[in-house]
């Protein structure tokens, strides 16, 4: 493809879009396309729409495909979108005629291998789009991994009759793994670690492009909560949703044992979840001295917060793929401590893995705050801002978006030419609702006429 034209990106997330929650993948997305269409991409969002709708508003994505069904792995929930319908997600590809159509966590049952059903065919072997397979997360332990072998064994075997061009019955498709296997130009990850675990499950050449994050949002120049400095305590902080897996009830019991030891701090939680009450109940219960819960925070009094605090900790216990806190931290200016797990190795950088603390162990993590507030003023300037330049050069999205686009190139260059649209043959069985999720003549007019 040649560059002077634009790359026409279609993007689906299985998310829901919820206004108020947070969705690392979701803003991801929202935060990469300023970056995306300065380097010459044309980019739409795909995303699920509300359970009940229209009884609830959809968001402001462009397209939406299947509904957003409540889902819960290891205590943590969100809202994942079923979508079976064919017909629905052809329209949505004829409309935006995509160069490229881009899949976050296509693992997650159904929408990505409705999009690839939908993809019109060129020949038996070759569909016109190209598709690009980008996984997120990683999986905590507590026999997710088993589950996850389980559910892969019977979509593999999961399949449907196919239908010739005179609608008859002549066999059945690939199945749901392998129709993603197949579907796919491209895969990759946000982390080794993420592609290591889907390695095993999915052998592919991955490539690694990390998350990307805004550079001008987290800064260590700008306000502060000048509050929290009047009393002299240093400020312990965790951004999280408060899930079994980020691990804040460990940190609750590592922030007692440094009280205890004459550590004069504070902690302070941010975000809310399933798990608010509990850790509340906890710290009643345990006596455990100040702490606040400070809520959901917006965006510029998050940036306050990281700049404000004197240690950023992210304790979660697995399940992470990319944790987005601490390069925010170190982006901000302030050492973190965190848990030594898959998807936390990446965004830590090398600068501060001795903060790495040992996982579900509160006396480790304890040690490890106090070793950054041991730390000798000159010394922990110096690491703090090695740390920042570092994050900054790794995963601002001036360096992240240039790799991405560099990614579309390589798949449009291998896919050999660009898709042209011309819309698809229609027969009388397209308006009938059964039937017309199943494409008698898939083939676009353009290549109907070659064939």
């Amino acid at each position: 493809m040649a560059r002077s034209e634009r790359i026409r990106l279609l993007i689906h997330s299985p998310y829901r879009k919820i206004n108020g929650l947070p969705s690392g993948v979701n803003s991801m997305i929202e935060e990469s396309i300023p970056h995306l269409e300065r380097l010459g991409c044309d980019v739409k969002t795909v995303r699920p729409a509300p359970l009940r709708y229209p009884f609830e508003k959809k968001d402001d994505s462009d397209y939406h495909l299947g509904r957003g069904v409540p889902a819960i792995v290891d205590s943590t929930d969100f809202e994942v979108g079923f979508a079976f319908s064919k017909r629905s997600a052809r329209d949505i590809l004829e409309d935006a005629r995509p160069h490229i159509v881009e899949c976050h966590e296509p693992a997650i049952p159904f929408a990505a291998h409705t999009l690839i059903s939908a993809n019109p065919k060129i020949d038996e072997n070759r569909r016109l789009v190209p598709f690009a397979a980008v996984q997120h997360a990683g999986m905590p332990d507590g026999g997710v991994e088993r589950i996850t072998e389980f559910v892969r064994e019977i979509l593999t075997r999961a399949k449907r009759v196919k239908f010739n061009k005179f609608f008859l019955p002549v066999g059945f498709t690939p199945g749901w793994v392998q129709t993603l296997r197949d579907g796919f130009s491209s895969w990759s990850a946000v982390t080794e670690d993420t592609r290591d675990f889907w390695y095993k499950y999915n052998p592919q050449d991955y490539s690694i492009i990390p998350n990307g994050f805004e550079v001008r949002d987290f800064t260590p120049d700008g306000e502060i909560f000048e509050e929290w400095k009047t009393d002299g305590k240093r400020t312990v902080l965790v951004v999280a949703r408060h899930d079994k897996r980020k691990g804040l009830d460990d940190l609750l019991l590592a922030h007692k044992e440094n009280v205890k030891a004459d550590y004069n701090v504070k902690l302070k939680l941010t975000g809310r979840g399933d798990m608010t009450e509990a850790l509340e109940e906890l710290v009643r219960r345990e006596d455990i001295p100040d702490v606040e819960f400070l809520g959901s925070l917006s965006k510029p009094d998050l940036t306050k917060a990281y700049r404000t605090a004197d240690v950023v900790v992210a304790p979660s216990v697995g399940g992470e793929g990319f944790n987005r806190t601490i390069v925010e931290g170190r982006m901000s200016g302030v050492l973190v401590v965190c848990t030594n797990i898959a998807g936390q190795k990446r965004a830590i950088g090398d600068e501060l893995k001795g903060l790495m603390a040992e996982p579900k162990n509160p006396g480790s993590l304890a040690e490890k705050i106090r070793n950054v507030l041991d730390l000798p003023e000159e010394y922990a300037k110096e690491l703090r801002e090695q740390s920042r330049r570092s994050a900054t050069q790794d995963f601002g999205w001036e360096t992240v978006s240039l790799k991405r686009v560099a990614h579309y190139d390589q798949i449009l260059s291998r896919h050999g030419q660009v898709p042209e649209w011309e819309g698809a043959t229609k027969t009388f069985l397209s308006k009938i609702p059964i039937a017309g999720d199943i494409f008698v003549n898939d083939r676009p007019k353009k290549y109907q006429r070659r064939s």
